[in-house]
């Protein structure tokens, strides 16, 4: 079955199941992702996103085969204050996304290791 059918056949019969099967299915990361952030569209218009819909959705983006993908960890959480950070930061030295794990460690107030983690990303 193809991604497109594959991805219709979740969201047209799982509703707020969702999560559960992107979170436990074994899918793609790149079409879990997909999944996931279209659920986060629609969910974010009714009220706050949940921390562990938030964790996933940089845990998936940071799995992505896709590097674009992988480049957008640092702008997502630059844009927003609700994911969280620790978790976050732990995600992005595991994948040694280094430019979020560099704006992570000084949103922290640890400097230096910011300073030493932008110097890496230069490199």
């Amino acid at each position: 079955m193809d991604s497109e059918k594959t991805k219709s056949i979740i969201e047209s019969y799982l509703g707020d199941k969702i999560l559960t099967v992107v979170h436990n299915s074994s899918l793609k990361p790149d079409l879990k992702l997909e999944i996931l952030e279209k659920y986060m569209r629609k969910q974010e218009k009714s009220f706050r996103i949940e921390d562990n819909i938030l964790k996933l959705h940089i845990q998936l983006l940071a799995e992505s085969s896709s590097s674009a993908q992988r480049r957008k960890v640092k702008d997502i959480l630059q844009k927003s204050n609700e994911y969280p950070m620790g978790v976050c930061l732990d995600i992005v030295k595991k994948y040694s996304i280094k430019d979020a794990w560099a704006y992570l460690e000084f949103k922290q107030g640890n400097v230096s290791a910011a300073i030493n983690k932008s110097y890496e990303v230069r490199q």
